[in-house]
This record gives structure tokens, sequence and C-alpha cells, in this order.
């Protein structure tokens, strides 16, 4: 559902944990065009991966604990050819 994919609450996403895999499993991503991933997914939150340019990131988890920075992330990546097709998908994972 891209409502709930897209609905943001303080700086999360609240239901993208829980959808994640089942996008995934379920969803050729793999092949589609970038404009075809923004009607799926909306927005990215970010559109390059350090100095990688053909990337598109959504922010699954983003989890401060107690701290000011971040202690647990995970967002979904999504490579992309010269070509704007998707060509990997992959979850980053990252804890303190």
């Amino acid at each position: 559902e891209k409502n709930g994919w897209q609905k943001k609450s303080d700086f999360v996403y609240p239901k993208r944990y829980a959808m994640v895999q089942d996008l995934m499993d379920n969803h050729k991503l793999v092949g589609l065009t970038t404009r075809e991933v923004r009607d799926l997914l909306g927005s990215p939150d970010y559109t390059e991966l350090g100095d990688k340019p053909n990337w598109m990131t959504y922010q699954v988890v983003l989890d401060f604990g107690w701290d000011i920075d971040p202690v647990h992330t995970k967002d979904l990546v999504l490579e992309f050819n010269q070509d704007s097709v998707v060509t990997k998908v992959d979850l980053l994972e990252w804890k303190k």
C-alpha cells in the first residue's frame, strides 16, 4: 500500500519495517525504471549513496534509542544502470 509506505511520523516511517520484506519478495523491483519506482514508492529519501549517483534509498528504520545520534538504521537501496533501470536491490543495515 503506497500510502502506508509514504506515511511519515516524527522523522520515521512506522509501516516500512513491516512492509519491506514483502515488497522485496513479492514485487519485481529489478527491471523497473526510476519513474516506475517513484510511482510505486514515492520520492526516495536519498538519490545517491556516497559517491555513487545511480542509487535511490528509502529509509526503513531510523532508531535513536536514548542517544542524540542514530543507533540503528536500515535502508532499502536500489541501484540503477545508465538507462535508469533498477539492476540491484538490497537492504543495508547498520547498528551501533
